[in-house]
């Protein structure tokens, strides 16, 4: 860009320097032998363990949603829409109604043409033209998994200072990497036998169910419901289990932050923030080389 920029400028010259619209930031993982099962496999964690801020999910279209060729490229949700507030509760908590992003489809957060957009998909084409109906084909070699986060004119200006072009010369990429790059592990209890063992072995099975499903978005739903639910009904649980003689310890009021008891996936966060850092230092190559 930089290179164009200047090149305008020497040809014909410029009112106002060249600005940034959006940028398309991408990080591609290859399983060690090509195969398509493997980056299935590679896909699905990426979906599983990715876990975006809860502000790029507030509006319908910024929700999680897969599109297929199965489904006649139409967007798939993973969670139903609630009609009421007692809906929205019951549904984060149960399973049965969410849809488990299909192997081969294409994975979206955000909505198009908003801040932020995420996309994850088995990329097996390259160089593709819409408009023309033309595109490559990549060998079994070449293909690769890719996460892709797409940021527009507002999130470049508000969040990361980005107006013109030459704002990219100093921008570090790896900055993304919490944003929109970010992958986290569950954890769940290992029970003891108690008055409520039952209970919460039965509520941990249900949250290893949700994250199989529909990954860490959705285990953070339900158990922001679940707290919700506990909240609601714990005072008269404790008041009736105490008419009893049962002593109940009081819940630590601590407040939770929102990893919750969640903990970084490490490995693959290291992965991606190396691959940011390379994609930075390119950049400065590359823009060095030309003498800009």
């Amino acid at each position: 860009m930089l290179l164009v920029e200047k090149a305008l400028y020497k040809r014909w010259g410029l009112e106002l320097e060249g600005m940034v619209r959006a940028i398309e930031i991408s990080v591609d993982f290859t399983p060690k032998q090509p195969s398509p099962d493997d980056r299935t496999r590679l896909l699905t964690v990426l979906q599983r363990h990715h876990y975006p801020p809860e502000g790029m999910l507030v509006r319908d279209r910024e929700k999680p949603r897969f599109i297929s060729e199965a489904d006649g490229r139409r967007p798939q949700y993973l969670f139903p829409k609630a009609r009421r507030k007692d809906d929205a509760e019951h549904l984060a908590v149960t399973i049965e109604s969410d849809r488990e992003p299909l192997g081969d489809a294409t994975y979206y957060v955000g909505q198009v043409g908003g801040r932020v957009m995420i996309r994850l998909m088995d990329k097996v084409i390259d160089k593709q033209n819409k408009d023309a109906g033309k595109c490559e084909t990549l060998s079994e070699g070449e293909r690769r998994v890719r996460i892709e986060a797409t940021l527009e004119t507002d999130e470049l200006r508000e969040e990361l200072g980005i107006r013109f072009i030459r704002d990219m010369r100093s921008f570090r990429f790896e900055g993304l990497r919490s944003r929109c790059f970010n992958f986290v592990l569950p954890t769940f209890k290992r029970e003891r036998p108690s008055i409520m063992g039952e209970v919460d072995e039965f509520l941990e099975r249900n949250r290893r169910k949700k994250f199989l499903k529909v990954g860490m978005i959705g285990l953070r739903q339900m158990d922001k419901a679940l707290d919700v639910r506990r909240a609601k009904h714990r005072p008269s649980m404790i008041k009736q289990l105490r008419l009893r003689g049962i002593d109940v310890q009081a819940k630590s009021r601590r407040a939770q932050g929102p990893a919750r008891s969640y903990v970084a996936f490490d490995e693959l966060n290291d992965a991606v923030e190396v691959g940011l850092r390379n994609l930075r230092e390119r950049e400065v190559r590359k823009v060095e080389s030309l003498g800009l």
